[in-house]
């Protein structure tokens, strides 16, 4: 599923390309621009051909798609989801439970004084969020202290697309999802 939707139906406001394939290293091969006259965002098939039945979440294209070529679709989307603030909060929150007497508003920590040492642990998905939110800097609080003296992400073979623009934190690895390559790692 498409978990962004076009602000418009209006092809004329998106770009569609074909591509021959990439190289390991990212280099597109045999890029083609399709007309906007040429699909439509809809559902087609042998029933009900182009130009189809409007659909925000599907492609219909005029010719069909080539199974042998790559497809990508660049489109202002509509009503972007939030993300990325629960980095800052989990940040904020471990560093108050670890070394504030009370909050902003004066709520006193209920165990001041009783953390000595602070271990964060994930299983999985939890420990993909370790691994980003690690890289991304937040371990280190606002006021410049360390957050968690250690982390320990288990089974996390890769960190979580979860703080940029248009982010799918949905956790399932698939081709092109940031999050998946090796060197961000």
């Amino acid at each position: 599923p498409v978990p962004y939707q076009p602000t418009s139906l209006t092809t004329r406001e998106a770009r569609l390309v074909s591509r021959g394939g990439e190289t390991q290293r990212g280099d597109v091969i045999d890029e083609v621009a399709i007309a906007p006259t040429d699909w439509a965002w809809a559902r087609c098939d042998a029933t009900m051909p182009f130009p189809g039945t409007p659909d925000a979440t599907q492609i219909c294209l005029k010719h069909g798609f080539d199974p042998k070529r790559l497809y990508q679709v660049v489109f202002k989307a509509a009503d972007p989801y939030v993300l990325g603030i629960g980095l800052a909060a989990w940040r904020d929150l471990g560093a108050f439970f670890k070394t504030a007497q009370a909050d902003d508003h004066g709520t006193p920590n209920p165990i001041a004084r009783q953390v000595k040492h602070s271990i964060a642990r994930g299983v999985s998905q939890s420990g993909n969020y370790l691994r980003g939110w690690l890289h991304l800097g937040f371990n280190q609080a606002e006021d410049g202290r360390q957050v968690h003296d250690g982390m320990w992400p288990i089974i996390a073979g890769r960190r979580i697309a979860l703080n940029f623009r248009w982010a799918q934190p949905d956790g399932v690895l698939e081709l092109y999802q940031a999050g998946s390559e090796g060197p961000q790692w």
